[in-house]
């Protein structure tokens, strides 16, 4: 390094951080030296010292770095007695109930100072803010008074959003079961040995009738490995966690919106043996006869050779369909008759998990692992199919309905086509399609009248390429929600029958139909979707790079003042969307 003038060496003051086993280094006064990037945290990677651009992990250094140097602040009273007051209580590591009780007087003190005497807010203040919230918050002011509207919001906000739901694990994890509590779960984790464990939630209102609470609460899987101690920690701190999710804010919010937000909800714990075998370190589906489960790839061909031989992959490249186990054993038979036993005894469908294996000596065995009746929306009684629609009037036909019922004068469609969502390369731009979507499920237009959704594989899908990626609040005004599922190189797309996503449009009454084009009985009329005018630019202006994938059509205004109708029909498995 060249010497300054003079030949006196720069004088340089820093600051170290370790956080998380990084090291940082901050420069605060540097000598006749400047450059844009010199006060900046740097992150310290051998003997290299990188800047830390990005602002969520600056502010995670400059946070540490303020607790770190802490010095008292200095002010006017009333503010310089009741800070000195809090510290001198916490500085005594004191813990009696004389403390905590001044200790919470200052702390409804402080919060007055910091942010005034408005009844509701200080009410979700002593609700939210902890005292070391208030604290920090001082540390980062200059000079005393009141923070004010905006960020007094801001930083509530901001604790309810991040903080709150963490805090409430910590709270039941930090928790304890009596002893003799203690001794149930000792004798029940002997009896499972070290099999592995699932951990369910089972509340009074969880899977009733019309209120599934489906993926809502937790299921934590519990390996059950190692010693006794070791297993029953792992198993308390599994059932804490699912208790703790009871007051989950998407809990809660399902909870209102089901119009369930006062009703009397307590939990329970359901405790099960995971289906499987033990392999090496590994736990896995059962496969005992794995060759029913298996059929054949070879020179382009899928077959069920007579005889098989998995170990030298001489009958070709081993394809997952369980054509064997469904010709060759009861299975399907043996599910027909328990499905159908229990919708009988319910007086609904019932949706039903289970497990199921054919053991060594052949024999087929089914466990049931959960059992909820299937409330179908728009279905007051039978419905009456219609049998003379002219070609014409047909949008499209599906043979695979779940869940059925009757939607008339459907004014609005929109459409992500299929073909040009699966060629769009941008990841931004297919995510902006799920954005567009969720503000014409807003739009008043589309609210005030009967609309359908129409789009590519499995809406709701994480995986974007699998579907539009929406969540259940950007679909749920539609009437009708349509999958489309059409082939692209020998390969169906799946849709979402069965999924949490597909339990929250049956609760939502809203009716779900898979469509799949190429085959001749959907009758799927692509000039209608493809060629009618184009209303996304009316509704939503500034989306013209998408019109080409999103088409909202305005049915009366391209067919002459009709609209469209839905009816499905569970019982034979046909519905069809036409225009009277």
């Amino acid at each position: 390094m060249p010497l300054p003038a003079y030949g006196i060496l720069p004088k340089v003051l820093i600051d170290v951080y370790r956080i998380k086993e990084v090291i940082y280094v901050h420069p605060l006064k540097v000598w006749d030296r400047y450059s844009p990037q010199m006060f900046l945290p740097h992150i310290v990677t051998g003997k290299t010292l990188w800047p830390v651009f990005q602002s969520g992990e600056a502010a995670e250094v400059s946070s540490v770095a303020r607790k770190n140097s802490h010095s008292e602040k200095t002010s006017i009273a009333p503010w310089d007695s009741v800070y000195k007051k809090i510290f001198q209580y916490k500085d005594s590591g004191e813990k009696s109930a004389t403390v905590a009780t001044e200790l919470q007087a200052l702390k409804q003190e402080l919060a007055r100072m910091l942010i005034g005497s408005h009844a509701e807010f200080n009410k979700l203040s002593e609700a939210f803010f902890t005292l070391g919230d208030l604290l920090g918050i001082r540390d980062r002011m200059i000079g005393s008074g009141r923070i004010g509207g905006k960020a007094a919001g801001m930083l509530l906000a901001r604790r309810i959003l991040l903080d709150l739901p963490g805090e409430i694990e910590q709270d039941f994890l930090a928790g304890s079961f009596p002893p003799d509590i203690y001794e149930q779960f000792r004798s029940m984790l002997d009896y499972f040995g070290q099999a592995p464990i699932i951990i369910r939630s089972s509340s009074l209102l969880e899977d009733s009738f019309g209120n599934a609470f489906a993926g809502k609460y937790l299921s934590i899987f519990c390996a059950n490995q190692g010693g006794p101690e070791e297993r029953l920690n792992a198993f308390s701190r599994a059932v804490k966690l699912v208790y703790a999710s009871a007051l989950s804010p998407e809990v809660l919010s399902y909870r209102l919106r089901r119009g369930l937000g006062e009703s009397d909800e307590q939990m329970a714990i359901l405790v099960q043996r995971v289906s499987g075998m033990r392999y090496r370190h590994y736990f896995f589906p059962n496969l005992p006869n794995s060759q029913l489960l298996f059929s054949f790839m070879k020179d382009g061909y899928l077959f069920d050779p007579p005889y098989l031989d998995m170990e030298t992959g001489s009958a070709g490249k081993p394809v997952l369909t369980f054509n064997r186990l469904i010709s060759r054993t009861p299975f399907v038979k043996v599910m027909g008759e328990m499905v159908g036993k229990l919708e009988r005894a319910y007086g609904h469908p019932v949706d039903t998990e289970f497990t199921a294996f054919v053991n060594s000596r052949g024999s087929l065995n089914v466990n049931l692992l959960q059992c909820r009746p299937l409330r179908l929306p728009g279905l007051s009684g039978p419905l009456k199919f219609p049998e003379h629609i002219q070609s014409h009037q047909i949008l499209f036909k599906s043979m695979k309905v779940i869940n059925g019922g009757l939607i008339s004068q459907i004014k609005y469609i929109i459409y992500i086509d299929p073909r040009r969502y699966a060629v769009i390369s941008s990841v931004s731009l297919k995510r902006s399609v799920g954005r567009i979507v969720g503000a014409q499920n807003k739009h008043p237009l589309l609210v005030d009248g009967q609309f359908l959704m129409m789009g590519p594989g499995r809406w709701g899908s994480s995986n974007i390429d699998l579907g539009v990626n929406v969540s259940y609040a950007d679909i749920d005004n539609t009437a009708v929600l349509v999958e489309i599922a059409r082939e692209a190189s020998g390969h169906v797309p799946e849709v979402s029958y069965g999924t949490h996503f597909f339990q929250d449009l049956v609760e939502g009454q809203i009716i779900y139909l898979p469509v799949y084009p190429e085959l001749l009985e959907t009758a799927f009329n692509n000039s209608f979707f493809e060629d009618s005018p184009n209303s996304l630019e009316e509704l939503l202006p500034g989306n013209e790079q998408l019109k080409s994938v999103v088409h909202v059509i305005n049915i009366p205004a391209v067919t002459n003042g009709k609209y469209a109708k839905v009816v499905a029909d569970p019982q034979t498995q046909k519905a069809v969307c036409f225009l009277e």
